[in-house]
């Protein structure tokens, strides 16, 4: 089996991409230590999400997106 590792820029822009995908997002933003360049290996992601619009509800974006999977779905 091959295990597939992702950077951590790589993963950023993953997550980024995808949010900023979702309908009323104006942008996405990263803070926190990882944004300040003081992270280390065990440091979490402390994103912002930005958007216009309704109450935006990420988890029923991603359910109409995926024709009615959920984020945790696979």
């Amino acid at each position: 089996m091959t295990t597939r590792t992702m950077t951590d820029d790589l993963f950023l822009d993953h997550v980024a991409d995808r949010l900023a995908a979702l309908p009323g997002v104006e942008a996405v933003a990263l803070g926190g230590t990882r944004a300040q360049g003081t992270h280390t290996a065990d440091s979490d992601w402390d994103t912002a999400v930005y958007y216009r619009g309704p109450a935006f509800d990420p988890a029923r974006a991603a359910r109409d997106r995926l024709g009615g999977r959920g984020l945790g779905d696979r």
